[in-house]
């Protein structure tokens, strides 16, 4: 359920947080 969304939120979460 939402492994999608789960992924791409997590993918967004790290590039945020490479700054």
């Amino acid at each position: 359920k939402g492994g999608l969304m789960s992924r791409a939120a997590n993918e967004l979460n790290l590039a945020i947080q490479e700054v």
